[in-house]
C-alpha cells in the first residue's frame, strides 16, 4: 500500500510525489467498515458521469482514535481521471 501524507514542501528524507492532472473527489463520512460501500458507490458515480479513471486514491483526514474523539470521521475518495 501507498500512503500519502500532505506537506507543504518537499521533505528531503522521504520521497515525494506531486500529483497533476485532472481528479474527482467525494468526501464520505462514517466507520472504516463502510470503506467497501464507499468505494462502490463511487465508482458507480464515476460511471454515471461516463468518468474513466486510472486510479483510486484514499484520504483519511483523521486516525481512528480521533475519528472517535470529534464524533466524525471523514474520509475522501480521490479518483485520477483519464
Amino acid at each position: 500500500m501507498d500512503i500519502y501524507v500532505s506537506a507543504d514542501k518537499p521533505v528531503s528524507t522521504l520521497g515525494h510525489k506531486l500529483f497533476s492532472g485532472k481528479f474527482y473527489g467525494k468526501v464520505y463520512e462514517g466507520p472504516f467498515k463502510d470503506t467497501g460501500k464507499w468505494y462502490s458507490n463511487f465508482t458507480e458515480i464515476l460511471k454515471n458521469k461516463r468518468y474513466k479513471f486510472a486510479k483510486i486514491y484514499e484520504w483519511y483526514t483523521t486516525c481512528p482514535k480521533c475519528a472517535k474523539k470529534y464524533g466524525k470521521n471523514y474520509v475522501v475518495l480521490i479518483a485520477e481521471l483519464v
